[in-house]
């Protein structure tokens, strides 16, 4: 890499990794939020859906966006945008003002990973390695937002996370807006390499891909199900003391560690879909996932957080696999449109998740919701089973084309 395309790869990856950040506040902070809002867990999560919803809907037009007014400019004012939504979500007086800031929150949250992906498309010749980096930096806010947040949380309540997370977003926006003089060579390169251009077209849908958009869409539901109310499940469960941490930042802190944890489970599941057939790959993490989802709703203090780690490397180990899938099935010129739908399946129709949990715990309590999740994981591994099933007949009716 060249100067300027290390700049596009260091700028992506600090945008790649806030934008996460911004994402997982909520869920930390959800415990002190209830103490101030009334209305129950069931009304508040309602209202973090509307961040996760817009978070998935807003990709697909992001993307059109960023192929009109520039990708650069695009996530300048996606982070210019969420900083003031946080700043606005920090300051609401009232649970409507707090969701029209939530709404606006995701929004402009939403116009990072198809405009961040551009860039770096574009902008960097040695793609797989940027990527690589990209997807690094974006587990990296994952796993600290939920302990940092917390911790902030704990000290200044959960409108001064929110406050204070705005400046960073200020900061990296103004940064990223003035730098397009710096990077506009290299990503002027990249798009007059006529061999690299990406033709978007229509594509027909096979069997095989519909099968794996049901399974990310799943996942996407377990996902944002788990990870919105685990901190707070965390909190309520896990009653001792840990190196003298307890309480909000203690809940914060493991869900932290695991997803730290969760970065080696990313970077197995690549090389398991290197190795075998992805299609098995994936049923047999569907098969894991299941029963710890089950006892994550059962147990309690260490063998909960210990069953907490192995559901969450068993998760991002299934991503990748699920990622090798898409692209698998799906033609190289509609690659880019193939993973703008499984991104919105996965975030978009997954951010009910939030909603429906909130019903769940407030009905029936925090640890029924993961017994329901272990019931969708069921279901995604049925149709992982299936998904193996119908690829492997498709191999065998092609291969036996060939012979004749």
């Amino acid at each position: 890499m060249n100067s300027q395309e290390r700049k596009v790869v260091a700028l992506t990856c600090l945008a790649h990794g806030l934008t996460h950040v911004y994402m997982l506040i909520f869920p930390a902070v959800l415990p002190l939020m209830l103490q101030e809002f009334s209305g129950g867990i069931f009304r508040l999560s309602l209202v973090g859906n509307l961040a996760y919803f817009t978070y998935g809907l807003g990709a697909l037009p992001a993307g059109i966006i960023a192929d009109r007014v520039g990708s650069r400019r695009l996530i300048a004012v996606g982070l210019l945008g969420v900083a003031l939504a946080s700043l606005a979500i920090g300051l609401s007086p009232t649970l409507t003002a707090l969701s029209l800031a939530m709404f606006l929150f995701g929004t402009f949250a939403s116009f990072y990973h198809p405009s961040g992906l551009a860039w770096v498309s574009k902008g960097v010749r040695t793609q797989g390695r940027a990527l690589g980096y990209h997807g690094m930096a974006g587990n990296v806010g994952l796993a600290f937002s939920p302990f940092i947040a917390g911790a902030i949380a704990a000290s200044y309540g959960w409108r001064g996370a929110y406050l204070l997370f705005a400046l960073p977003g200020i900061a990296l926006g103004l940064v990223v807006l003035f730098s397009g003089r710096a990077h506009a060579p290299a990503e002027a390169e990249a798009h007059s390499n006529p061999s690299e251009a990406k033709l978007i077209g229509a594509m027909a849908i096979p069997p095989t891909l519909i099968l794996v958009y049901a399974i990310a869409t799943l996942g996407g539901f377990i996902y944002r199900g788990s990870l919105t109310f685990l901190p707070t499940y965390l909190t309520e469960k896990v009653t001792i003391n840990v190196l003298g941490i307890e309480g909000t930042t203690l809940g914060g802190l493991i869900t932290t560690i695991a997803l730290l944890i969760g970065m080696m489970g990313q970077y197995a599941g690549g090389r398991l879909a290197e190795r075998f057939r992805p299609e098995i790959v994936w049923a047999l993490l569907m098969a894991l996932l299941t029963p710890l989802l089950f006892l994550l709703g059962r147990l309690a203090n260490a063998p909960l957080i210990a069953v907490t780690m192995g559901f969450i490397l068993t998760y991002f180990c299934s991503q990748p696999v699920g990622n090798v899938l898409v692209a698998r099935f799906t033609p190289s010129r509609s690659r880019g449109l193939g993973y703008g739908i499984s991104f919105l399946f996965t975030f978009g129709v997954g951010s009910f998740a939030t909603g429906f949990s909130g019903y769940i715990a407030e009905r029936y309590g925090l640890n029924r919701i993961f017994y329901t999740l272990g019931g969708i994981a069921l279901l995604a591994l049925t149709i992982a089973l299936i998904l193996t099933w119908v690829s492997a007949r498709a191999e065998g009716e092609h291969e036996g084309d060939g012979v004749a």
